[in-house]
C-alpha cells in the first residue's frame, strides 16, 4: 500500500509552477486564518487544504516543502514574533504525513474504506505533533503558566482534527479527478 510513497519523481517546469502556486494559496490561507480566532490562544487555520492537495499530487516531500516554505513565507511577510524554525519543522512534519498517508496508487484511492482510514490515521499523527508544538508553544511563551495554554489549545486542536477529516474525505475524490485531467499528459 505505501510501496514508493517516499520515491521522489521527477518534477516538470509545470509541477514547480504548481507547487509555488500552492505555497501561494497556503500563505493567504494563513492569513485568513489569523481572523479565525477564539481568544489568544486558539487558531482555526484552514492552510492545510493546499497543503494536503500538494502532498496528495506531488507526494510527501513535495506536501512538506510547501508546507515549510509557506510557512517561512507567512512569517516573512507578516511576522508575529521571533522566527521559530522547530514550527517550520512541524509544518514540513505535518505536509509529509499528508503524503505518506494520502499519495497512493490510483487502486487504493478508488478504495473508500482504506482511504479513509489513511485520513483518519494521518490526522491523528498530525493531532500528536500538533499537541508537541502546543506544549511547545505554551511553554515558551507562558513559562510557568503553560498548563493552563496547553489545555486550553486542546478543545481547538481536536475540533480542527475532525474538520481535516470532514474536509479531506470530502475532497479526496475531487482530487483524484483532478489528478486524472492535469496529469493525463504524463501517461
Amino acid at each position: 500500500m505505501f510501496k514508493g510513497v517516499l520515491k521522489l519523481r521527477k518534477l516538470s517546469t509545470r509541477d514547480l509552477c504548481f507547487m509555488a502556486m500552492l505555497v501561494a494559496i497556503t500563505v493567504g490561507l494563513s492569513a485568513l486564518s489569523g481572523f479565525l480566532r477564539i481568544g489568544n490562544m486558539s487558531k482555526f487555520n484552514v492552510s492545510f487544504i493546499s497543503v494536503y492537495v500538494g502532498a496528495a499530487l506531488f507526494g510527501p516531500i513535495a506536501g512538506g516543502t510547501i508546507g515549510a516554505l509557506a510557512d517561512f513565507v507567512s512569517w516573512f511577510i507578516n511576522p508575529t514574533g521571533p522566527f521559530v524554525p522547530v514550527f517550520t519543522a512541524i509544518e514540513f512534519v505535518n505536509g509529509f504525513l499528508f503524503g505518506v498517508f494520502l499519495y497512493h496508487a490510483p487502486e487504493v484511492k478508488k478504495n473508500f474504506a482504506i482511504t479513509a482510514v489513511c485520513v483518519v490515521l494521518c490526522v491523528v499523527f498530525q493531532y500528536v505533533v500538533n499537541i508537541i508544538r502546543t506544549y511547545f508553544l505554551a511553554h515558551m511563551y507562558m513559562g510557568g503558566k503553560f498548563y493552563a495554554a496547553f489545555i486550553s489549545r486542546i478543545p481547538s486542536t481536536t475540533i480542527m482534527a475532525v474538520v481535516k477529516i470532514v474536509v479531506i474525505i470530502i475532497f479526496e475524490p475531487i482530487i483524484n479527478r483532478f489528478e486524472k485531467i492535469v496529469f493525463k499528459s504524463r501517461s
